[in-house]
């Protein structure tokens, strides 16, 4: 059972946590059922989450409440940014990393960033806490900011062993980074372990933020990956490459294909950190660009993890024309998988299943496990 939380509705991050769990489900699951009904397959039920303490990273923003610093999250709805001092959905960590950077941010006279005058120099502070171990990052306006060797001790004094990172970003738009980041202290890396496969983070790689649902989502995608058989596989967006190492330990031969570069260091560096040199490729650039230079042969299987805007009209052009027998697709934008599943049908793929997961419980989001084979070969195999 969830439990209650004293900011709820106000800072508008958990906008359905006024609904039961088991309510939650049933409407996401209705709702993938709807979207993906025209492609005449019915979704499986949504599979669901621990409801509280699950997420493992934070976006933290600044405001000046009774002339004093105070951590919570911007609300979208109000454009203003709203304290919260403990949140149910991280828990007890959230709590001491909340009041660690406040008390560090009032000891060294440290300013919010306020938009409208471009003064302050407090941005953010972004942090990921995976298995007892924290990464955090402080986001300034200016390169030049008090006092993060004090953060730094405060940390350790509460964390243990916590990487520290500084990221200078002068824009004056909402994005959180910019690409300039200064290392501070502590590892460079946050080091985890996923499903057996050990992993390094940089402070701006991505990586789901409820590990427990993630490893149930990439188990079931494994899966379904030995069921095919395939004796490679394109792994397109594939971030850090977890799962492009998760289809190399099951012997299957790797392309992985990812535009942020340090994503890609991290990618090269976990193949050989995992022993498996050889057996994945990983490379850099934007899909819609790289994805027609490959040489991959048609047996391939192709499995897909696009960024909420789907893979759009140019990749899904790609995926035909190397006409795969199957395509993998995570989605985590279900509006744009069903247009992307559209485009895929017109090319000659049918929707084989679509399994949707509640990696953010509390929200209105919902990612889905899709299967999609090439038709003729469907046909050749019923």
């Amino acid at each position: 059972m969830a439990q209650a939380c004293s900011y709820f509705p106000k800072c508008g991050g958990c906008t359905c946590r006024n609904l039961s769990y088991a309510r939650q489900l049933e409407q996401k699951t209705a709702y993938i059922q709807k979207l993906l009904a025209p492609f005449g397959v019915k979704a499986a039920p949504c599979q669901g989450s621990a409801q509280d303490t699950c997420r493992n990273k934070v976006h933290l923003a600044f405001t000046l409440a009774d002339g004093a610093v105070r951590a919570g999250f911007f609300d979208s709805r109000t454009h203003r940014v709203v304290p919260v001092a403990k949140c149910p959905m991280h828990g007890e960590w959230y709590e001491t990393l909340v009041t660690v950077v406040e008390a560090w941010a009032a000891d060294c006279r440290i300013r919010p960033y306020e938009p409208r005058t471009g003064k302050g120099s407090l941005r953010f502070v972004a942090a990921r806490y995976l298995g007892g171990k924290l990464m955090v990052t402080v986001v300034s306006q200016q390169p030049k900011l008090p006092g993060l060797d004090k953060l730094h001790a405060a940390l350790e004094a509460s964390f243990g062993p916590t990487v520290l990172w500084l990221n200078v970003n002068d824009r004056r738009d909402s994005a959180v980074f910019s690409r300039n980041f200064r290392h501070i202290a502590g590892p460079r890396k946050l080091r985890g372990s996923m499903l057996g496969v050990d992993f390094e983070l940089s402070p701006d790689a991505f990586f789901q933020v409820n590990t427990q649902m993630a490893e149930k989502m990439y188990s079931r995608i494994l899966q379904l990956a030995k069921d095919i058989g395939p004796k490679t596989v394109v792994d397109a967006y594939s971030g850090i490459g977890i799962t492009s190492l998760l289809f190399a330990r099951a012997g299957m031969q790797v392309t992985s294909v990812e535009q942020v570069p340090s994503a890609v260091e991290d990618a090269k560096a976990m193949v050989r950190y995992n022993k498996l040199e050889g057996k994945v490729r990983a490379l850099c650039g934007d899909c819609a660009k790289v994805l027609p230079r490959l040489n991959t042969k048609g047996d391939a299987l192709f499995f897909v993890d696009p960024p909420r805007r789907g893979l759009g009209e140019s990749v899904c052009r790609t995926i035909l024309d190397f006409a795969p027998k199957y395509v993998l697709y995570l989605s985590c934008g279900p509006e744009a998988l069903a247009e992307d599943i559209r485009r895929l049908q017109t090319g000659g793929y049918k929707l084989k299943l679509a399994e949707p997961y509640d990696l953010f419980p509390h929200t209105e989001h919902v990612e889905v496990v899709t299967l999609l084979s090439r038709v003729e070969d469907d046909a050749r195999t019923s």
